[in-house]
């Protein structure tokens, strides 16, 4: 069945060679195109309140010229033939002008004698000073980004005189207050919390960014096969290399990941930190982890994806014959989903860190994972592909099915991420 996997939008850039599909939704009367509506101009305070000025000055100079020709039409009707030695008022036919005519003629002598009432000059005076405050913002060595080398970009001078009026922030999202960079601090497993302690010596470990983890304790408990948390280290290592959307690029022979969002990169670069490297997803659909030199495959059989109503995302696998379902999302979503007797002995304690890591600021997810029968993974297989192969309300019946699915979680560890503030 199509999904929005299987459109590529307006504006999206490829990094293949060619794509093979058919054009769709195009042209003027498409539904993006009705929406779209022209830039509006920006203009600041004191542009809006010297044009509302400007009109003013112009429209008394109309109504002083107009006074003004009206008073030498009566004068001319009282004196034209006193005046007429002089002034030369007649037509070519010898007759005294209409008073309409010298109406016009006059008023247009005040247009221009009161030009200088509309202040042209001020308009080209206040351009040149914010082009030249404009040139010192973009030297001003203060406002320097020092992380990437770069100096302020003034894209347009209009604005200049806003900056120091700005009184007031309105957010609708923690991205404008923070850089987005995001790094792996905390994990809970179980409810043992691991992530304070920075004692550990990680020159030997794999190089990666988004990271700051150096417990000594937990790389000690995940190469010690005889703890009690081993096993579930494993387990969480696995779902961050495996439960994402992340793909690989490569340039100039170097691997890279692609995320759709600075928290996945964060936690599946922590799990290569501890030598759980995604390897890529085959042409098979085969996931494979490179754990520690040795490559795990399992067959992708669905990728239930994140959105903001799921608040979560899972994927199900195959798993040395196995069906497991992995899942990561926020607390109250998984804590809704989870076998209460599956998770008595350590979910209280796990509750305890997750609000220690919260009243830290720092982003919680919870990892969870479901063994599925076969039997029942078939029977839910069946209905999953009915429900996507639907023409009504199809997203309403994959979504049910998805539901039905998620269900009976063994909670298994907690993640925290940080993401900075801007200095």
């Amino acid at each position: 069945p199509l999904t929005n996997n299987n459109f590529l939008l307006r504006a999206c850039s490829l990094r293949t060679q060619y794509v093979i599909g058919m054009v769709c939704y195009t042209g003027h009367y498409s539904k993006i195109m009705l929406n779209s509506v022209s830039a509006r101009a920006k203009s600041s305070k004191l542009e809006r309140v010297m044009n509302k000025q400007i009109a003013l000055v112009f429209i008394l100079q109309v109504v002083w010229c107009l006074l003004s020709a009206l008073y030498a039409v009566f004068w001319y009707d009282s004196n034209r033939d006193e005046s007429d030695w002089y002034l030369r008022q007649r037509e070519d036919d010898g007759e005294y002008m209409s008073n309409l005519t010298y109406f016009t003629i006059k008023f247009g002598n005040w247009i221009i004698i009161f030009t200088n009432f509309v202040p042209i000059s001020l308009l080209v005076t206040l351009e040149m000073v914010k082009f030249i405050q404009g040139t010192i913002v973009t030297k001003d060595a203060k406002m320097k980004d020092d992380v990437i080398n770069s100096n302020t970009t003034v894209q347009t001078s209009r604005l200049m005189e806003e900056i120091g009026q700005v009184e007031y922030i309105f957010s609708d999202k923690t991205g404008t207050l923070t850089c987005n960079i995001m790094e792996f601090k905390n994990l809970s497993i179980y409810g043992d919390s691991y992530g304070d302690d920075k004692s550990a010596d990680v020159s030997q470990f794999p190089k990666v960014t988004n990271v700051d983890f150096k417990d000594a304790n937990f790389l000690d408990h995940m190469n010690n096969s005889s703890h009690k948390n081993y096993k579930a280290i494993q387990d969480n290592l696995y779902l961050l290399a495996a439960c994402h959307t992340i793909n690989i690029e490569t340039r100039n022979n170097v691997q890279s990941y692609s995320a759709s969002s600075p928290d996945e990169l964060a936690l599946v670069n922590f799990a290569k930190f501890c030598g759980y490297k995604y390897a890529g997803t085959s042409s098979e659909g085969y996931i494979e982890v490179n754990i520690n030199g040795e490559v795990k495959s399992a067959k992708l059989l669905h990728v239930l994806e994140f959105n903001s109503d799921r608040k979560r995302m899972s994927v199900i696998l195959d798993v040395d014959g196995e069906i497991i379902l992995y899942c990561k999302g926020a607390d109250s979503i998984i804590m809704d989903r989870m076998d209460e007797a599956a998770n008595a002995g350590h979910i209280e304690q796990m509750k305890e860190n997750l609000k220690e890591y919260a009243d830290k600021g720092l982003r919680t997810l919870l990892l969870a994972k479901r063994t599925i029968p076969r039997e029942v993974f078939t029977a839910w297989n069946d209905k999953y592909m009915e429900a996507s192969c639907a023409i009504k309300d199809r997203e309403m019946l994959m979504s049910q099915q998805q539901e039905d699915i998620e269900k009976h979680l063994e909670v298994i560890g907690a993640t925290a991420i940080e993401d900075k503030l801007q200095d």
